[in-house]
């Protein structure tokens, strides 16, 4: 995964990135109105994921699930006497980063495009005092047929088609790790034996603390080649054809948004990436 990273001071860091383009070049979502912080957060995000791996997400059927960026708040602590007290984030010293996750709930809240989902999850562990958060978009029709087809893997976590996606994510990031990694790996796309490499090899790992071996499938995204919709493979695997389909079905989506990218672009370059999703979804 290729995701971006950002901190507390989101909203002004997106208004820079994206520039300030005319409010009549806004449109995107009715339940976002025209408000111009939200409609260019909404499109900077929208934007990364669709010249990354999670354009097989907004735009197709390929991944039920992909990551469109990442987060990092200063709420994380291991401190007993804070837990144990209850008040653990320092709510004066943090109002830029409350700021921000309101923010987001609320643009994800009135967010609306025809089969996607949008949820923020929290990672179950933080690090150096942050709380590291995963916003990932969500094809729902698929997340129905990937629980259904490991229906003896999900069910194990009281999930079937139709649980809720936030629901289905935050239980699968709150599971011991053999159990997550699975689960990740089938909400992300990834091919079955993939995924039951990736487990097995970390299960190798942790028994022996011997490294095992691989390859990796590389699945190109605008933005590059490699690096982008990527997975572990057994070293010196031949692709099998479920990887050659995978990887052509894929290009094929790569090179219709290629084709039709640049008739959303504005004047000033920013992409109006909420209206390019919206369009795709509509047909």
């Amino acid at each position: 995964m290729n995701m971006k990273s950002y901190s507390c001071g989101l909203i002004l860091l997106l208004v820079v990135m994206t520039g300030c383009f005319p409010s009549k070049e806004l449109s995107g979502n009715k339940k976002l109105g025209k408000n111009e912080t939200h409609l260019r957060l909404v499109d900077s995000i929208i934007g990364l994921g669709l010249d990354n791996e999670a354009l097989y997400t907004l735009v197709s059927d390929i991944k039920p699930m992909s990551s469109l960026a990442n987060f990092s708040y200063p709420f994380y602590t291991s401190d007993t006497a804070l837990l144990l007290s209850g008040n653990i984030v320092d709510l004066s010293n943090n109002k830029v980063a409350i700021s921000d996750l309101e923010t987001i709930v609320e643009v994800l809240r009135k967010l609306n495009i025809k089969g996607l989902e949008f949820a923020m999850v929290p990672f179950r562990y933080g690090h150096d005092s942050l709380r590291m958060m995963q916003l990932n978009v969500i094809r729902k029709h698929s997340l129905d047929k990937v629980i259904a087809r490991y229906q003896e893997f999900f069910g194990y976590m009281g999930i079937v088609p139709g649980t809720d996606p936030s629901v289905v994510l935050s239980t699968v990031e709150n599971q011991d790790q053999l159990i997550r990694l699975r689960g990740y790996g089938y909400l992300f796309g990834y091919p079955k034996y993939a995924v039951d490499f990736f487990v097995e090899s970390y299960f190798k790992e942790s028994q022996t603390g011997n490294f095992v071996e691989r390859d990796f499938f590389q699945i190109p995204a605008y933005t590059g080649e490699r690096g982008r919709f990527v997975y572990a493979i057994p070293k010196n695997h031949r692709p099998s054809d479920v990887d050659s389909s995978l990887y052509y079905k894929s290009v094929g989506i790569l090179n219709n948004y290629k084709s039709r990218r640049g008739d959303y672009m504005r004047k000033d370059s920013t992409l109006r990436a909420l209206d390019l999703v919206r369009d795709f979804n509509m047909k």
